[in-house]
């Protein structure tokens, strides 16, 4: 099997393992045998760094979502929206003038808190989310400044 290049409309064509297929009529005029470079074009700059993001991305989706352990060992969903819905419940509660509000952990189950401890809950969510979320901005920093492909492909979560 030969693989073919077109210049005319930079497009690939493989002769089907038939050599005499590039003399047919139908076969584009001015094709050559394509090189290594033409077959796997080399990845440029911008697709590299394009690339890097949506992997980070994805793996700052999930880190961002792990459970978060508090300071009692108990494990909570993790997150900005869980540590907004934990602090929100606790704000909500002691508005109505309860002095404990129902928060549930990672696992679906209920934890009777007054509301310091379901605010330190809501705080501990927050600052593991925070140092996630700095981690992925520097390295969209990063991955924004390199000037190489193989620099934008070292950055690795």
């Amino acid at each position: 099997m030969t693989i073919y290049f077109n210049p005319k409309d930079s497009t690939l064509h493989d002769d089907g393992g038939d050599d005499s297929v590039h003399d047919l009529p139908l076969w584009p005029q001015g094709m050559t045998v394509a090189t290594p470079e033409q077959i796997n074009p080399p990845i440029t700059l911008a697709a590299a760094q394009t690339s890097q993001l949506a992997i980070i991305a994805a793996a700052f989706a999930a880190a961002s979502a792990a459970p978060v352990a508090d300071s009692t060992g108990l494990t909570w969903s993790g997150g900005f929206d869980s540590a907004q819905n934990i602090y929100g419940a606790a704000q909500l509660a002691q508005a109505g003038g309860a002095t404990n509000v129902t928060i549930f952990d990672a696992g679906n189950i209920g934890h009777s808190l007054t509301i310091a401890q379901a605010t330190a809950v809501a705080a501990s969510v927050c600052a593991a989310y925070q140092s996630i979320f700095g981690k992925y901005q520097g390295m969209k920093v990063k991955i924004a400044a390199a000037t190489t492909v193989a620099e934008v492909q070292a950055i690795a979560w």
